[in-house]
C-alpha cells in the first residue's frame, strides 16, 4: 500500500487503530488486506478494539471480561450462522458506549457470535457450542478456564478472542492460543512448538502434559511455582535439603520439629504426580519454594527451598527474583517451569531459559 497510492485512496480505513493491531489481524485473517476489491470491514481488528476499550473500563467498579467468536470462512457441519436481522449493530468500538452491552456476555460462559461481515448476530453458550468438538483431541493442552474456547475454533476457521478478568487480551484459532496481549505488548505464544520442545525434553509424555496444564493453571490464577523434573533423581540432595525430601519422615529415626513442613511429608510419600489429581497438584505448587519429581513422575519435595551455588558460570548478568535465581540452579539438574506471578511461564533447561509464553 505503501506504493500504490490508488489502493491507499480505496482502503483509507487501514490506517485507523494501531499498526500492532493491524498485524496481528493480517495474521489470522489475511484476505481484508489482499484481496484488491474488498469492500467488508476488518472484523478482527474492530473486535480487538472492542477488547482494548473494554479493557480500560469497569462496571460496578469491577474489571470487565468480555469475548467473541468470529464465525469462520470454512464450512462447518455442526454450525449454522443466524440470519443477520435487519437493525443488527457492527460489532466495534461504538458498541461500547452503550453500557449494557458489558453485560451481555463474559468471556468464561457466554461469547459474542459476530459474522462474516462483522455484524452482532447472536450470544452463544461457548460450551454448547464447543460440544459437538469434544471428541477431538486438542494439539496442546489449554488451561482449564479456556479449554472449552480453544475447542470451540477446531472446525470451521472460527476465532476466539477473550478478554480475561486479569485484563489480558487472548486470541485463539485452530484449537491453540495465537497471541496473547500481556504486559503492553503482543506475544506470538508459539504454543505448538514449545509444547512439543517441553515434552521432548521431559521425554514422559503424559507427565510433560500434567505439568503444562499445572503450570497454565496457575499463571492464568497469577500464582507463582516452580516445577523441577530432574535428569537423576539421586541428584535431588544436591538440590534440596534432606529435611525437605518426601522420603525424610519424622517417624524414620528423625526427630520431628514443632510447625516446621516435614511433618506433613506423609500425605504426599510415595506419591506419583500423574496418580495426584491436577488441582492437588496445583495447590501444593503454590506453597513457598518449589515441587522436585523426577521423570516417573515420582515425588521427590514439595515446598522445597531450592539449593544453589553461584551462578556466574551460567548467567553472568545480574538476575531480578529468588524464583528465577532457583529456576536457573534447578535446570543443571534437569528441566523447570517457573510460573511468575504476573502470568509468565518459562522454561529452564541447562541455566538458560529455552522459551516464554
Amino acid at each position: 500500500m505503501i506504493t500504490d497510492t490508488d489502493r491507499v485512496e480505496q482502503r483509507f480505513e487501514l490506517f485507523r487503530g494501531l499498526p500492532e493491531d493491524r498485524y496481528v489481524s493480517a495474521y489470522i485473517d489475511v484476505a481484508p488486506y489482499n484481496d484488491p476489491i474488498w469492500k467488508g470491514p476488518d472484523r478482527l481488528e474492530d473486535a480487538i478494539e472492542v477488547l482494548r476499550t473494554t479493557s480500560l473500563s469497569t462496571y460496578e467498579n469491577r474489571h470487565i471480561s468480555t469475548g467473541a467468536i468470529l464465525f469462520g470462512r470454512m464450512p462447518d457441519p455442526c454450525h449454522e450462522l443466524p440470519a443477520k436481522a435487519a437493525s443488527a449493530l457492527r460489532y466495534s468500538p461504538g458498541l461500547t458506549s452503550i453500557r449494557s452491552f458489558y453485560r451481555l456476555c463474559d468471556g468464561l460462559q457466554t461469547l459474542a457470535l459476530v459474522d462474516q461481515n462483522g455484524f452482532l448476530a447472536e450470544i452463544v453458550d461457548v460450551e454448547e457450542w464447543a460440544h459437538a468438538y469434544a471428541d477431538i483431541p486438542l494439539l496442546v493442552p489449554s488451561t482449564a478456564r479456556y479449554q472449552t474456547h480453544s475447542r470451540a475454533t477446531l472446525c470451521g476457521g472460527h476465532v476466539c478472542m477473550i478478554l480475561t478478568p486479569n485484563g489480558e487480551m487472548k486470541i485463539i484459532a485452530n484449537g491453540v492460543q495465537i497471541f496473547r496481549f500481556w504486559n503492553g505488548r503482543w506475544r506470538l505464544t508459539d504454543a505448538e512448538r514449545k509444547y512439543e520442545l517441553w515434552t521432548k525434553a521431559v521425554r514422559n509424555s503424559e507427565l510433560a502434559e500434567r505439568l503444562f496444564v499445572a503450570a497454565l493453571n496457575l499463571a492464568e490464577e497469577r500464582r507463582g511455582g516452580l516445577l523441577v523434573v530432574l535428569d537423576d533423581p539421586r541428584s535431588a540432595t544436591k538440590l534440596v535439603s534432606t529435611t525437605d525430601l518426601v522420603k525424610h519422615l519424622p517417624d524414620r529415626g528423625h526427630d520431628p520439629v514443632a510447625g516446621t513442613k516435614d511433618q506433613l511429608h506423609y500425605l504426599l510419600h510415595q506419591k506419583r504426580v500423574l496418580d495426584v489429581p491436577v488441582p492437588v497438584l496445583e495447590t501444593i505448587a503454590r506453597i513457598d519454594g518449589g515441587i522436585v519429581l523426577d521423570q516417573d513422575s515420582n515425588l521427590l519435595a514439595f515446598g522445597a527451598i531450592l539449593r544453589h551455588q553461584d551462578l556466574d558460570d551460567l548467567h553472568p548478568e545480574n538476575i531480578e527474583g529468588g524464583r528465577t535465581t532457583a529456576a536457573i540452579a534447578a535446570s543443571r539438574f534437569g528441566n523447570v517451569l517457573e510460573i511468575s506471578e504476573d502470568g509468565l511461564i518459562s522454561f529452564f533447561q541447562r541455566g538458560n531459559c529455552v522459551w516464554d509464553i
